[in-house]
């Protein structure tokens, strides 16, 4: 099986070279001397403020006057790091010309974010110091931004700025979750998420403790829980972007060290006359050696993952610059649990894992070309040419059941995206084209299930299978082509943005058109009132259109989102309230009845003998549809990213999210339907009835608070409140009528009201330190934080255990992980809270 290339280099290995690449500069000796004088906004001395001389590592602090004396070998330019005493960094670039010169470094607050018209921006620094931005208009209207000095040191995410979106309004994730996300009652398949636009496989590694793009490479965040622009297509939740770091003063990077994996990112301007920068990060997980301590004998557990992100810019004259990147992630992970009859039956895995095994590997690249071109203030051009791949391999075991297949999906592309404001500062038009070439292969043996609707997964009953291996051999190429245009229109206090898209893939023939709008009106200054819908469609996966184990035949998800808010902004305080409704069709399900005259019998054996089947299950079908409704707070206060005080956010949110997979469902038909023909015939009949979906919870709070004491310190909390998700209870068991190598499985049986229980909810505390490190060359960071610190029960689940029939104490209430038991001799043990710690290192 293929496995992570072990000749990466370690990320410890490269840190360390990097720390001693700084050391081969040492501080030249001093010529002469200079005064720089510090000054606030309104031009007063600050005293005491910290002046680190970057190319010598000189210190200095200012005096009651504001200035300091420090010593510079030679004329020429200079980078003055200034730290204020409210921790403040500012850090300009001034030339020295002679001994004795004064040098002013103004402390000046930057413009407040609620004064800027927010916009994603790419800019370019031309030789000559002439600074060209494209511009590509965002909407206020269902979408929440974050900085990464917001997100990045939420207590609870083990560091993991891309896990600081489930704390967002309208976002729902599982805690302890493999970073699946649901926005707004959306499934948790149906979101995009994008690098510099840019499309990503997967945004966590496998078990959720990692993301695949590392916390420093990051700016911000968008996250757009509906009803957004047209730019954006292919989902029918919620769209994720992602804004990389786009300006390189000086060579440096980051590392950060933690219990399963450490990641290091180098950074460096162009040094070729030319202005451009090149970025550089990689990933490496040891997760495998850090649990092999507590791996049980006759058990195998090897999970290994890595990812990396290149981005070069370089400019090419004043108006145009050329980007290249290379993003990719790779995931291995094997388990296997011995057959030992001998094993005691009180203390083994569930019978149904014994003897199974699963060989996983996963990987995704992205490779792009982007050029930018604004001859003008008034017109902006952006055009990319891209590459990108998704590949999954798996092998796997359980029961009588085998499976194994490699597939690959992804697409060449071409795109363009382009602005041309025709009245100044009253009508912009936005417009956008791509074509992408689609390939899709998959090939092997994979499993489909027979019976959807039932909620048990017998893998030993070779009488009455519950799923069936079915011979996948795809290999398709097709065309996916799409295009937007968007008005922005303002005018007085009115601004309106109507829109619309058309997306044509030639897999399922199918072109969809989209329109889409947005309106605002600003009451005030600081109040605006906001509006907007659209109608929206997403490609199915792969696997189900798949021509020789899916449904060729399959239409694109659609959804219709609608939501209306107000937003109010006050000094460092935003607070917003939005409301929304959004309505799911044509979704896809697992269908059991759906089926095709014929078919080519894609099994190379078998089709010697029967080239042509008859009667052939297709398995999906669009019968699926649902809605989602609900309002959003957000009370968030802001602050300047290197400044002291406190800050974070309060949001609550109210959903309700609903499903009907129209599988048809006999409640109890031992004894409402005795007969066998009324049994046959109920199966035709199209169940209506909508059921909470799987993953919904009424009420999430979350209140995120950090406060950065000074240069050295930093302390913040997070509680979370959430309901449960609804369930179905367990009335019984079917008598333990499969084994395996003679062990009893007792299926549950389940009650006919599905979905209409819920356990007690769920809530936790989290709290994270951090201790700060300064030097002339950066600063190292100590972060410690434990979960649960209250060490609350919170459930997991039902629990049913498989070696034991049904009972008073089976099913049982799980627990979540979140405690851990320190053993005291032959007792229980102490409970704790879940901890981590780790280092990060920036220089």
């Amino acid at each position: 099986m293929k496995r992570i290339n072990k000749s990466i280099l370690s990320p410890f290995r490269i840190a360390f070279i990097c720390l001693v690449l700084f050391a081969l500069f040492p501080g030249a000796l001093s010529a002469f001397e200079l005064r720089l004088r510090v000054l606030d906004s309104k031009q007063n001395p600050v005293a005491d403020a910290q002046i680190i001389v970057i190319e010598t590592k000189q210190k200095a602090f200012t005096d009651n006057l504001g200035e300091a004396v420090v010593e510079i070998p030679a004329p020429g330019f200079y980078t003055f790091r200034t730290i204020l005493p409210d921790g403040t960094l500012l850090q300009p670039r001034l030339q020295v010309q002679a001994p004795g010169q004064r040098l002013t470094v103004y402390a000046s607050p930057p413009q407040r974010e609620s004064d800027v018209v927010e916009q994603q921006t790419q800019t370019v620094t031309g030789g000559d110091g002439v600074r060209i931005t494209g511009r590509k208009e965002k909407q206020n209207l269902s979408r929440y931004t974050v900085r990464l000095d917001e997100i990045k040191r939420i207590p609870g995410q083990f560091g993991e700025a891309l896990r600081g979106i489930e704390n967002l309004p309208g976002t729902n994730a599982p805690p302890f979750g493999n970073g699946d996300i649901v926005l707004r009652g959306a499934n948790e398949n149906a979101n995009t998420y994008l690098f510099d636009d840019l499309p990503i496989g997967y945004p966590f590694h496998l078990l959720g403790l990692n993301s695949v793009v590392q916390n420093d490479i990051i700016k911000s965040i968008d996250i757009y829980n509906g009803a957004y622009p047209v730019r954006f297509g292919d989902a029918t939740g919620g769209i994720i972007a992602i804004e990389s770091i786009d300006e390189v003063k000086k060579l440096g990077g980051h590392t950060t060290f933690s219990l399963w994996s450490s990641s290091v990112l180098l950074k460096g301007p162009i040094q070729s006359g030319a202005d451009g920068y090149i970025i550089a990060g990689a990933r490496l997980s040891y997760l495998d050696q850090t649990l092999k301590p507590y791996i049980p004998s006759g058990v195998e557990l090897i999970p290994r993952y890595g990812d990396a992100q290149f981005k070069i810019r370089f400019d090419l004259t004043e108006k145009q610059t050329l980007y290249f990147y290379a993003l990719g992630a790779q995931d291995t992970f094997i388990a296997a649990i011995e057959r030992k009859p001998s094993w005691d039956p009180t203390s083994e895995p569930p019978p149904e894992l014994i003897g199974a095994s699963i060989a996983i590997n996963r990987a995704f690249n992205t490779e792009a070309l982007r050029h930018i071109w604004q001859p003008t203030g008034r017109i902006y051009s952006e055009s990319t040419l891209l590459y990108h791949n998704n590949i999954t391999y798996l092998d796997g075991t359980i029961g009588i059941y085998n499976a194994k297949f490699r597939t690959e999906d992804g697409y060449a592309g071409f795109r363009n995206e382009s602005s041309f404001e025709l009245l100044k500062d009253h009508i912009t038009l936005e417009t956008g084209v791509e074509a992408r070439r689609f390939r899709y292969m998959n090939r092997g043996t994979t499993l489909r299930n027979n019976d959807p609707t039932s909620l048990n997964n017998d893998f030993f009953d070779e009488t009455s299978p519950n799923f069936s291996s079915v011979t996948s051999d795809d290999l398709q190429y097709a065309d996916y082509h799409s295009g937007y245009a968007m008005l922005v229109l303002r005018f007085w206090r009115l601004e309106l943005k109507p829109g619309g898209r058309i997306d044509h893939f030639g897999l399922t023939r199918q072109t969809a058109r989209d329109p889409r709008g947005t309106v605002a009106f600003k009451i005030t200054d600081s109040t605006t009132l906001t509006a907007g819908a659209g109608v929206y469609h997403r490609v199915p996966d792969p696997d189900q259109y798949s021509a020789t184990s899916g449904n060729p035949d399959l239409k694109m998800e659609k959804a219709v989102h609608q939501a209306a808010g107000i937003e109010h902004r006050w000094k460092s305080w935003t607070f917003r309230l939005e409301g929304f409704r959004q309505f799911y069709t044509d979704m896809v399900v697992e269908d059991a009845l759906i089926r095709t005259p014929y078919k080519e019998n894609p099994d190379p054996v078998g089709k010697l003998s029967q080239p042509v089947l008859t009667n052939a299950p297709l398995y999906f079908s669009n019968d699926g549809e649902g809605y989602s409704d609900g309002f959003e707070v957000f009370i968030k206060r802001d602050k300047k990213p290197d400044a002291n005080g406190l800050y974070g956010w309060i949001s609550y949110t109210w959903s309700r999210s609903l499903r009907n997979d129209h599988q048809p469902r006999a409640n109890d038909p031992a004894v409402i339907w005795p007969n066998e023909e009324e049994r046959q015939l109920i199966a035709l009949y199209d169940n209506g009835k909508m059921r909470y979906a799987d993953f919904d919870r009424r009420h999430i709070i979350n209140i995120i608070l950090g406060y950065k004491v000074n240069r050295e310190w930093q302390i913040g909390g997070k509680w979370r409140y959430t309901t449960s998700t609804p369930y179905t209870n367990i009335v019984g068991d079917d008598g333990g009528k499969t084994q395996n190598d003679g062990r009893p499985i007792f299926q549950p049986v389940y009650s006919d009201r599905e979905n209409e229980l819920r356990l007690k909810p769920y809530h936790r505390l989290d709290i994270r330190i951090d201790r700060f490190f300064n030097y002339e060359w950066g600063y190292g960071n100590v972060f410690f934080e434990a979960l649960n610190i209250y060490l609350r029960d919170n459930p997991g689940g039902l629990s049913w255990d498989e070696r034991r029939p049904y009972s008073a104490t089976n099913p049982q209430i799980s627990a979540e992980f979140g405690n851990l038991v320190i053993p005291v001799g032959d007792k229980e043990g102490t409970r704790v809270p879940l901890f981590n710690f780790g280092v990060e290192v920036m220089f």
